[in-house]
């Protein structure tokens, strides 16, 4: 079962490939890159008892952690505020100044929904073409995103340090970092893993995931295309049996 969730949900061909082969043994799933999205939301598999998700924005850090920890009286607090989209909300809403509790994540979801933000660290300005558009419906996901989230431990820390922190034997790792800069530094860090990892970084031409056949040729490496166009195509790298056909170069050079 997928949550159709308010945010953070997995590209759905890439969370289904992790859900359908988990590593057997796993007692702990740790997602260094959570804010991409998380395995927590789909409830496709039993997931270990231990999940670690790292969060590393703070707004969306306090959003998740609100949906996790968020009473049946804070969310039906949330569902009584105007979630229709008018300039006049907007205007009003980018008054809240609240750190915490419903006022907080209403505040954080209205804008970052109907809000454009045009230059970096400036205000978001409202989008008129959302005039009319209700986000009241989209809280219906709340109560299966906290089935999802309820036995995850949420952190906010740089996720490379993550990595080497979590990285030992028992552990299924989900690297799915973003960024040019950040994908690389991934990769330089598996060798030197003991947990199980499935790793999958953005290229932006195929001959790139040979490369990493050739570097990698200790590990499992895949080719997936993804349904989203932002992660078209991605090069896979496993210690572990992805379920995905592997990359053979000696087959290949015959």
């Amino acid at each position: 079962m997928s949550v159709a969730p308010l945010f953070g949900t997995l590209n759905a061909t890439v969370s289904g490939t992790i859900a359908r082969n988990t590593p057997k043994g796993t007692r702990r799933i740790v997602e260094p890159f959570g804010d991409g999205g998380t395995l927590a939301l789909e409830l496709k598999k039993k997931r270990p008892k231990e999940h670690i998700v790292n969060i590393v924005d703070e707004d969306l850090f306090k959003a998740f952690d609100f949906i996790k920890n968020a009473t049946s009286g804070e969310i039906r607090t949330l569902k009584k505020y105007d979630w229709i989209s008018s300039q006049e909300t907007f205007d009003a809403v980018l008054g809240i100044n609240a750190d915490a509790g419903p006022e907080m994540f209403y505040r954080w979801y209205y804008l970052k929904k109907l809000g454009m933000v045009m230059e970096p660290d400036t205000a978001p300005e409202y989008d008129l073409l959302s005039t009319g558009h209700n986000l009241g419906m989209k809280l219906l996901g709340i109560p299966l995103m906290k089935v999802g989230l309820k036995k995850t431990d949420l952190i906010n820390e740089d996720p490379l340090s993550v990595i080497t922190s979590y990285g030992s034997s028992g552990t299924f790792m989900i690297l799915l970092p973003s960024g040019a800069e950040q994908i690389e530094a991934t990769r330089q860090k598996l060798t030197g893993l003991s947990a199980d990892f499935f790793f999958a970084g953005k290229v932006k031409e195929a001959t790139e995931i040979f490369d990493d056949a050739e570097s990698f040729g200790q590990f499992n490496v895949s080719a997936l295309s993804a349904a989203s166009i932002m992660m078209a195509k991605l090069s896979v790298i496993s210690n572990y049996d992805s379920g995905l056909p592997v990359i053979d170069l000696k087959e290949l050079a015959q």
